[in-house]
This record gives structure tokens, sequence and C-alpha cells, in this order.
């Protein structure tokens, strides 16, 4: 049972990680590498999902996360100075990225939603706020009333950051690396990079959009004749004239008409022979042939003038 459970666990990992892929390989996209490593050598699972899905790393862009927790655990300014840079992570992965990286610090903490109120009512009337009876999974962050409280402690958060950096390289360092700290860096720089690709797509954009404009009149157009010619006054009309021509039809096929046209029921002496069942010598296989085509024809016809009954339309 382990073992089949631990092989539908693979299989499902592997359709996830295709998923992923199939979504990160769109050229459009820009695919930003969230880390929350403190060692540039190593490879983190994101970056090994954005090699793949972006070989050439023109849309990733590499964002690490925690930088208030990671500036604790250098004890050195060079440590500081070499994971801001990311020297090492340049050199191992031999291709420029499109940007980054960026780091980013955000307080750990969500924002109270209506769910989320009425969920920590209930526990509370149930009394399972201890701590011996909290869940893994129980939250454990502060709450923020409002979105606008979110960011500002985002903000203060870079704040922090930019300070600590400051006060540990000094001003002249910190200024090299202030563009990509903060989470309003990495959002500046994205929306000035859609805006410049969106701009320069607009020469091609724009003729597509005229033909796209262009055919909708025609079809719009279409429309409107099509509803002109609905009208009741139309309508009526044409409707009087098929009530007529099949008036018309209709009377005449009760009424029939008796006709014999001599090219359906006519026969000439070649035809009363072959009716007759006379046996004639063949001089060749051409005759042979029109022989049997005659013979054809007239049984043809005979089976039509049956049918019509002598009534035709």
């Amino acid at each position: 049972n382990n073992d089949v459970l631990s092989d539908a666990w693979s299989r499902q990992a592997a359709e996830a990680t295709e998923l992923a892929l199939t979504k990160c390989r769109v050229k459009e996209y820009v695919l930003l590498c969230v880390e929350d490593s403190a060692d540039w050598n190593v490879d983190s699972v994101a970056r090994r999902l954005c090699r793949a899905a972006d070989p050439s790393a023109r849309r990733t862009v590499i964002v690490n996360t925690k930088l208030d927790t990671k500036l604790m655990q250098f004890s050195r300014k060079q440590d500081i100075w070499d994971f801001l840079t990311a020297s090492s992570l340049k050199k191992a992965s031999r291709r420029a990225f499109l940007a980054g990286p960026f780091y980013t610090s955000v307080p750990s903490g969500r924002v109270i939603t209506a769910w989320s109120a009425s969920s920590v009512v209930a526990k509370e009337e149930k009394n399972i706020m201890d701590d011996d009876s909290m869940d893994d999974d129980e939250f454990d962050g502060y709450d923020f009333n409002t979105d606008a409280e979110y960011r500002s402690a985002v903000e203060r958060a870079s704040r922090a950051d930019v300070s600590l950096i400051a006060s540990r390289l000094g001003r002249e360092k910190m200024r090299a690396v202030e563009e990509r700290l903060g989470v309003a860096a990495l959002r500046n720089f994205l929306e000035s990079y859609v805006d410049e690709a969106y701009r320069s797509n607009v020469a091609r954009v724009l003729p597509a959009l005229e033909a796209e404009r262009l055919r909708a009149s025609e079809a719009l157009q279409a429309t409107q004749i099509e509803l002109e010619q609905l009208s009741p006054r139309r309508l009526r009309r044409t409707a009087d004239t098929v009530a007529d021509d099949f008036c018309k039809a209709l009377a005449s096929a009760v009424a029939g008409a008796v006709s014999a046209p001599p090219e359906a029921y006519g026969e000439n002496l070649a035809d009363e022979r072959v009716s007759a069942g006379a046996f004639l010598t063949l001089r060749d296989d051409d005759d042979d042939e029109n022989l049997s085509m005659k013979k054809e024809q007239r049984r043809n016809n005979k089976a039509t003038k049956h049918l019509a009954g002598g009534f035709r339309l």
C-alpha cells in the first residue's frame, strides 16, 4: 500500500510540475523566482523550475524574501555585501537575468476577512485558543483590519531593512543596492517593464485591432440589413408569395395533365423490334452495345410511365 501511495504521489507531483512549466513557458510571461535561501551557491527548487521554463533567463526576475531575518544571520559586513550583490549567483548561473535579485520583507500577518473573523469568533466560543489545543496550521501572526494597514506594515518593514543595511554597510555601499530593496522597488520595476513592453508592441497591435474593427463593422452592417429585411411588411409580402406559389402547384397536381411526349413514350422501328424480341444479326460489338442501351432505355421509359400514372405537375 505504501508503494502504491508513493507512486500515486510521485505521479501527481510530476503532473503538477508539468502544469506549472506549461504556464511558465509562455513567452509573454515574466517569471518571479521567489526563494528564501541565504546562500546563493545553493541551487533552489524555484531556480531549477525557472531554468527549465526559461533557459535563457531573459524572462526571470530573482526575488529573495525574508530579508529582515537573513540580515541577523550575517556577522561580517563582507558577508552582507556578498549576499546583496549576489556575485556568486551571477558566476554560477552564467546567464543575464531580466532583473534582480530583489530583496523583500513582509510582516507575518494577514488582513481579517469576514470568513476569518467568523472563524476566530467560533473558536473563542469553543475555548480552543489555548496553546495546547492549537493545530499545526493555526495562524501565528498579526491581524490587520484593512489592506491599507497591511501596506503600511510592508512599507515600515522596507524602511527598517534599509536603515539596518545602511548602519551595517554605510551609506555609500547601501546606495548601490538600494534600488533593489523592498516590495516597492520590485513593483516599480515590474510596472515600468510592462509599460515598456506594451508601448513596444503598440505598432504591432494597432494594425490587428484596425482589421478587427473593420470586420466587426462589416458584420454589424450585414446584421442591420438582415434586421431590416425582417420587417412585418416584407415578411407578409414574402409569405403571400410563397402561399400563392404553393396553391398554384397544389391545384395543378390535383387537376393533373395527360401527356405522352414522344421522346419518353414513342417508339421507332428498331425499338419495336427490340420490344418484340426480334433477333438481328449484329455486325460488330458496337451494334451489340447500342442494342443493350436501347433495351435499358425502353425499360426505364415503361417504369416512368407506370409511376407517373398519366399525371404531371
